[in-house]
């Protein structure tokens, strides 16, 4: 949390001061696992949050630290492995969705091409334990060939997932139902 959101302006107890207020008022989901307490905003909250950012000017930094925050957890987990066929747990699965947001702003005209392809490096690890095999390829030719891309981002996505639907079509043309 203070790795995204603390800075010389906002310490850590004004932090935790503001999400007491937000457990107070239902706005943020609480979690116990073992001795960890996760917190998530709800989606409501969270997309208002985004609008005030917006507003303030800070989204850009904010996006920008948290898809770094991103970044590292997946380079933390990396040597740790998922039993291939385990359920993927709520936990990763939130995390992933973050991740996927983090990496789909890091190829906008707004973003960091160099931190989406950071983020992509730690996150094929994981990806490749959940058993998203596809995914995992789609991302990580996205990642190698946007920056290098001129124009819309979202453009290019859908050329490269064209590209990847033909390479599938061909490789599994010679089989039959």
């Amino acid at each position: 949390m203070c790795a995204v959101v603390c800075d010389a302006e906002l310490t850590i107890g004004s932090v935790i001061c503001a999400i007491i207020e937000l457990v107070a008022k239902s706005l943020v989901n609480v979690e116990f696992d073992g001795p960890v307490t996760k917190y998530r905003l709800s989606e409501s909250p969270r997309e208002y949050a985004l609008e005030k950012l917006q507003a303030e000017g800070e989204k850009q930094d904010i996006t920008s630290r948290s898809a770094r925050y991103l970044s590292s957890c997946f380079q933390t987990r990396s040597g740790e492995t998922i039993r291939r066929g385990a359920d993927i747990s709520p936990d990763i699965r939130l995390t992933l969705h973050d991740a996927r947001s983090a990496f789909d702003w890091a190829f906008t005209p707004d973003g960091d091409p160099l931190l989406g392809v950071e983020l992509t490096s730690n996150l094929v690890g994981a990806l490749l334990d959940c058993g998203m095999i596809e995914e995992c390829c789609m991302r990580t030719a996205l990642a190698s060939a946007l920056p290098h891309v001129r124009g819309l981002a979202s453009e290019s996505a859908e050329l490269w997932q064209d590209v990847w639907d033909r390479l599938k079509v061909r490789k599994f043309a010679h089989v039959k139902d």
